[in-house]
């Protein structure tokens, strides 16, 4: 078991074997090699389904891809497993922008900066 903490400071066990599909996809992910790193970061999440990190990194894939809708996805499973993690906020706020969703984009934007401010 690996542990971690989110930015809202809670602790997070991960397994081990977890944590190494999520290494070898992120590496994956840096090389531009995004269908190889979706398929570790779903290995990362069938070992750990409340994995919220790996959901995360999972929608960066699709959304680089220009799969912004399975990104949305990703991204909405990620919040509901760490709704304090102002990254994914963001993340997802960019990928509304990219489809039209203005309004929607703006509020996961003011809710990103609302967290990382502490409020």
């Amino acid at each position: 078991m690996i542990t971690a903490k989110t930015n809202q400071g809670v602790t997070v066990v991960v397994p081990k074997e977890a944590e190494l599909e999520f290494l070898m996809a992120t590496e994956l992910m840096h090389q531009k090699k995004y269908d190889d790193a979706i398929k570790y970061y779903k290995k990362a999440i069938a070992i750990d389904p409340e994995y919220s990190l790996a959901w995360h990194y999972k929608g960066n894939c699709y959304d680089d891809m220009g799969k912004h809708d399975d990104a949305c996805r990703a991204y909405d499973m990620a919040l509901k497993l760490d709704p304090y993690h102002s990254d994914t906020w963001y993340n997802k706020s960019i990928t509304l922008n990219k489809i039209g969703k203005t309004a929607d984009a703006k509020s996961h934007a003011d809710t990103a900066i609302n967290l990382e401010l502490g409020r």
